[in-house]
This record gives structure tokens, C-alpha cells and sequence, in this order.
């Protein structure tokens, strides 16, 4: 978590959460890559999209620009 705060700003919000979410669905979690890869997707762009886009709340972009 700590990483995931410390690198949130560079790589921004999509990116960051998704490593963050890959790393806890197999190391925590113990799910194949086909679930820890397609959960950590669809969790991140639904998250950005309900809170950059619907909420209009500021997310950090990266240097994606997203």
C-alpha cells in the first residue's frame, strides 16, 4: 500500500490500481491470471470512469495523461 501511495502520482490512478489489484488478487487472493489480470481491468476503468467522469472528482493523470 505503501508503494501504491508513493507511485500514484506518477504512473497515475488506472495504472497504479491495477498493479496494486493484480499483486493482491494472486499474492493475497491465489486466483489464475485470467481473473487477476480481467478483475483488476474492470475494477479500474469502472472506478475511473464512476469518479473521473460521472463525480468529476480530480484523479491523478500520470504521465499516460489520463
Amino acid at each position: 500500500m505503501a508503494l501504491y501511495a508513493l507511485f500514484l502520482e506518477d504512473l497515475g490512478y488506472i495504472l497504479s490500481t491495477f498493479l496494486l489489484m493484480v499483486f493482491l488478487f494472486r499474492a493475497i487472493g491465489s486466483q489464475r491470471w485470467l481473473i487477476a489480470i480481467g478483475g483488476p481491468i474492470s475494477a479500474s476503468l469502472i472506478t475511473y470512469l464512476l469518479f473521473k467522469i460521472w463525480l468529476q472528482v480530480q484523479l491523478p493523470a500520470g504521465f499516460f495523461g489520463m
